[in-house]
């Protein structure tokens, strides 16, 4: 795995954002990933994966890392991004956008399924379907509005529905195991979600939670380009071309092109 470094900030990064994206290289589905400096915007390095486990990210991960002074990892809510922060001992900050898009899109097909056919209550317990609804509510509204009592909130919902009982072999999940899991994920992830709040950077920079300068570069440089091709044919290719444009991108107003060419 050759990492291919676009800018080197002599200073380090504090904030390092990573994620991936898909494209066809001679018609196989193809992961590019994308480190960018959080603070600055700026894309420090863009890779071909074999594979989006979190052993193969680590790898990737560890070479950035080790290259420069980086604190803390912002990335979407996949567990795999979970471990890579967790195994370079970074602190991590989960991107806001991806979180609230994927638990509306899950509450919403809970909150169907408990108002069309819900799963029979479990026996021996004081849950019931206008509490669930009313749970899946204050659930999305946590993630939402990160309230300073979110932790003690989420904890008091997952433990509501840990007496909910999991599926026997072969089973499908329930409606009330599933909130179970829900409930108990967010209650150990809160710091993760929460934790761009209170941190200020050495000049007293802020971050906003999100991982939003990563996914303009892929959506700029990488997925917009990628759009008016018909796929690419080397993986040499793919590098050279997204690594071009971003690092066109970075460059201010006027530059004078005749330097590269």
């Amino acid at each position: 795995m050759r990492g291919q470094w676009l800018q080197r900030p002599g200073a380090g990064v504090q904030v390092l954002g990573i994620g991936c994206t898909h494209v066809k290289l001679l018609g196989q589905d193809t992961i590019v990933a994308v480190a960018s400096a959080i603070l600055t915007g700026e894309t420090l390095s863009i890779e071909v994966l074999a594979d989006e486990s979190a052993q193969t990210i680590l790898t990737w991960a560890q070479q950035l890392a080790a290259s420069i002074q980086v604190e803390i990892l912002v990335t979407d809510d996949a567990d795999a991004m979970k471990t890579v922060a967790d195994e370079l001992g970074l602190e991590h900050q989960l991107c806001r956008a991806h979180v609230n898009r994927n638990v509306h899109d899950l509450i919403a097909k809970l909150g169907t399924q408990a108002l069309e056919h819900p799963d029979r209550v479990p026996g021996k317990t004081e849950l019931s379907v206008p509490q669930f609804l009313t749970d899946l509510q204050q659930l999305e509204e946590l993630i939402k509005g990160l309230p300073h009592d979110g932790q003690q909130q989420l904890n008091t919902l997952a433990e509501r529905y840990q007496v909910a009982p999991p599926p026997k072999p072969k089973a499908k999940a329930s409606m009330w195991y599933r909130l179970r899991l829900l409930t108990l994920d967010w209650s150990e992830n809160w710091s993760r979600l929460a934790f761009f709040q209170a941190w200020r950077g050495m000049r007293n920079e802020t971050l906003d939670g999100t991982n939003n300068a990563t996914e303009r570069i892929i959506g700029q440089y990488i997925k917009e380009r990628y759009r008016t091709m018909r796929g690419y044919k080397r993986k040499a290719s793919i590098l050279n071309v997204s690594g071009l444009t971003s690092w066109l991108g970075m460059q201010p107003a006027g530059y004078d092109l005749g330097e590269v060419v």
